[in-house]
């Protein structure tokens, strides 16, 4: 796994907003089991998540396993999640609703 982002350093794929925290993650859907992986630098130097979930990438299957994976892996409510891009592609911005500083902490101590 990835390691512990101990204050003030952030982890790349994660961005503080103002209505919480925006994660970017690249899905790998049809995976044998739900996790989080390590991270992935595409071409042009943006960092990812590397999120594998189990369900197909049709009808949504994909993106509601990815919430519940995320959910369940920081321990915070399903409805705290949005995909706010990338809804049909493999790389997505999640935003996270809520305190930014729990949420990051959160989020860290899982990695």
């Amino acid at each position: 796994m990835l390691t512990s982002c101990p204050e003030p350093s952030e982890p790349a794929f994660l961005t503080r907003t103002a209505s919480g925290v925006k994660l970017f993650v690249r899905v790998t859907p049809k995976s044998s089991k739900n996790s989080l992986g390590e991270t992935f630098t595409d071409a042009d130097g943006k960092c990812y998540l590397k999120v594998a979930v189990s369900a197909p990438p049709s009808d949504g299957a994909a993106n509601a396993a990815l919430i519940k994976t995320l959910a369940k892996t920081f321990a915070l409510p399903p409805g705290a999640f949005s995909i706010i891009s990338g809804l049909s592609s493999r790389k997505k911005v999640v935003l996270i609703t809520g305190d930014d500083k729990v949420l990051r902490n959160a989020i860290c101590a899982k990695l």
